[in-house]
């Protein structure tokens, strides 16, 4: 009699990731047309803030201290 550990697996089916875009047609979206559509005034009161919020994202995706 042969136990359940010895009988082989059956193959996996390993499927390839989807791009982006593959995902995107698939759940029905549709590309930014214009990055005006979403700018919003008053966010930023200054270019150096918006370049400090840059710094810290990059900083924080590196795992870097600040």
């Amino acid at each position: 009699m042969t136990s359940s550990a010895e009988q082989p697996l059956p193959p996996v089916q390993v499927s390839r990731r989807l791009s982006v875009a593959e995902q995107g047609r698939l759940l029905g979206t549709k590309p930014i047309e214009s990055a005006d559509t979403y700018a919003l005034d008053g966010v930023w009161e200054s270019d150096e803030e918006v370049e400090e919020f840059i710094r810290f994202t990059w900083a924080a995706r590196r795992g870097e201290d600040l």
